[in-house]
C-alpha cells in the first residue's frame, strides 16, 4: 500500500512541505479543528491518512479548491506538478497530520505512537481475519502475495 506521506515526497519531490504558503494554510485547517477531531487526526497511522479524504480532505476542497478562493494555494500546487483537487487537498490534510503530531509534547507524541501502532496491529488482524473467512484478496499482473 502506497502510504500518503511516500506519496507526496515520491511523486513531487520539489514541493516544499515547510513552505509558508502551505503552512498558512495549514494553520487555517489546524485553528478551525475541535480538540476531539485533532485527537481523532493525530492518532491515525500514517497508512490510514486516506480515510481523511471524504472528511478532512472534502472540507479542503470546498472551502479552497473547487471554487476557487484560493488562487494562490492552487497556483502553487499546480507549479509543483499537483493538477487534482483530491492530491492538493491530500497534500494540505498530511500537512495538518504532521503539524498536530509535532505540536504535541514528547510525551504525547510517544503515546501518540503507541495508539498509531496500535491500531495498525488491529487492522492486519482485522484483515488476516477477514482473509480466514473471505479468502485473500486476487493479486493482480504479478503483484506478491501478502504473507502476514
Amino acid at each position: 500500500m502506497l502510504i500518503l506521506a511516500s506519496w507526496c515526497v515520491f511523486y513531487y519531490p520539489a514541493l516544499d512541505l515547510k513552505d509558508p504558503l502551505l503552512e498558512h494554510y495549514t494553520n487555517i485547517i489546524v485553528s478551525e479543528l475541535s480538540t476531539e477531531e485533532k485527537e481523532d487526526i493525530v492518532n491515525l497511522p500514517e497508512e490510514h491518512l486516506i480515510d481523511l479524504h471524504f472528511g478532512l480532505g472534502l472540507y479542503i476542497r470546498n472551502k479552497w479548491l473547487w471554487n476557487n478562493a484560493a488562487p494562490e494555494l492552487i497556483a502553487y500546487m499546480k507549479s509543483h506538478g499537483i493538477t487534482h483537487e483530491d492530491n492538493m487537498s491530500g497534500v494540505i490534510s498530511y500537512l495538518v497530520w504532521t503539524k498536530l503530531y509535532e505540536d504535541l509534547t514528547p510525551e504525547d507524541q510517544k503515546k501518540v505512537n503507541k495508539t498509531r501502532k496500535n491500531k495498525t496491529l488491529k487492522y492486519q488482524i482485522m484483515r488476516r481475519d477477514l482473509d480466514k473467512y473471505l479468502g485473500p484478496v486476487p493479486k493482480k499482473n504479478g503483484q506478491k502475495e501478502n504473507n502476514k
